[in-house]
């Protein structure tokens, strides 16, 4: 945007004006606010940050990852870009699985408020308690990593196949994740449904403190306590400017 004014600039420059055309000081000075108004904000405005995106090589199919995103640990599950007749997915299938994929990030809290994406799960783990050890499994699960001095704090925002809508639970696993059950059972199993969560308000709600850095997202589906299947979709998954 700069190189394209200072162009401009200095092509105008070379051009002789003639006496009775050259711009009167206000004249001139309202187009110096409008000219260095412009170049501001076009410097500090943020647009949406999308999550997922086709890799470099451009392709689609099982076990590639959206551009960005690696897997992290565990086994069982089998994440896969694909394109269903809603658009770009991400298709997870959890065979007693429990791996998850992550994506680093740097980006500010304060410049990115609010997270939002469309999930779709098509088969629940048998019984599965995000709140009992033994049984903490999700069908969809979405991870917010924040840096917390030398260490990190999570938000997972999840599909649960028992616990209600608007339960947190701290992870038997972590206490430094905080679990928010956004969706509760089967009443949408097999259809898309759009979240939007408000990460500086849940920040300060379940984890109460001053977190400003977020460091990464991630995604797991699994089905390893449970011993048993679960399957779901990811889709538009963005980091929203406030």
């Amino acid at each position: 945007m700069r190189a394209l004014f200072l162009t401009k600039e200095s092509e105008l420059s070379s051009v002789p004006i003639p006496r009775k055309h050259r711009p009167f000081p206000r004249t001139l000075c309202f187009l110096l606010v409008l000219f260095f108004s412009f170049f501001i904000f076009s410097e500090t405005a943020k647009t949406p940050l999308s999550l997922f995106a086709l890799p470099e090589n451009g392709k689609t199919g099982e076990s590639v990852l959206p551009a960005g995103w690696k897997r992290v640990d565990g086994k069982g599950t089998v994440y896969s870009l694909v394109n269903d007749d809603s658009g770009l997915c991400l298709h997870a299938v959890s065979n007693h699985g429990n791996m998850s994929i992550g994506k680093k990030l740097s980006v500010a809290v304060e410049d990115y408020q609010t997270a939002s994406w469309r999930w779709k799960v098509v088969r629940f783990p048998d019984g599965g308690r995000e709140d009992i050890k033994k049984k903490n499994d999700s069908p969809a699960g979405i991870y917010i990593m924040l840096k917390d001095g030398f260490f990190f704090k999570s938000l997972k925002y999840v599909w649960s196949d028992t616990l209600p809508a608007g339960t947190m639970v701290p992870s038997k696993y972590n206490s430094n994740v905080k679990i928010i059950v956004l969706e509760s059972g089967t009443a949408h199993q097999g259809q898309w449904v759009p979240e939007k969560v408000n990460l500086k308000e849940d920040i300060a709600r379940y984890i109460g403190k001053n977190l400003t850095q977020i460091i990464g997202v991630g995604i797991l589906t699994d089905a390893d306590n449970t011993s048993s299947l679960a399957e779901a979709y990811y889709a538009d998954f963005m980091l929203l400017p406030k």
